[in-house]
């Protein structure tokens, strides 16, 4: 399933989810003093909830076509982001495992998630997508 719409409430629960494990509060990690929140203006300065909904036939195209991992985080991360100077952007698709090509310069394979921050700009955007 490639054009789910998650809810407001769902994006939050994940949210927490995340914001759980970061603070240590699972037991298992160490507290990193880092809290994500949504953003709550847009880069045009305006009230925001923090979240764009954007489709797109390329992504459907190049699935279709076994395009490998940077081309799909590519057309992921060319529909909408926020300037990373000021946001962390995040990504949210309902690819599964085994769709698309795979790997192409050695990243994770379709269907996990993953993430180019930018202390490792590697000529990617920035920002974590989570499949």
């Amino acid at each position: 399933m490639i054009n789910a719409n998650f809810n407001n409430d769902q994006i939050l629960t994940v949210l927490e989810s995340v914001n759980w494990h970061l603070r240590g509060r699972d037991g298992a990690s160490t507290d990193t003093k880092v809290e994500l929140i949504m953003a709550h203006v847009d880069p045009e300065k305006n009230c925001s909830e923090g979240i764009e909904r954007v489709d797109t036939p390329a992504l459907t195209e190049a699935l279709a076509n076994n395009a490998c991992n940077d081309e799909i985080e590519s057309i992921l991360k060319g529909l909408s982001v926020w300037n990373q100077n000021e946001y962390l952007n995040i990504w949210v698709s309902t690819i599964t495992s085994g769709v698309g090509g795979g790997p192409c310069s050695g990243e994770l394979g379709v269907g996990r998630s993953f993430a180019t921050f930018p202390f490792f700009f590697n000529g990617q955007t920035p920002g974590i997508v989570l499949t």
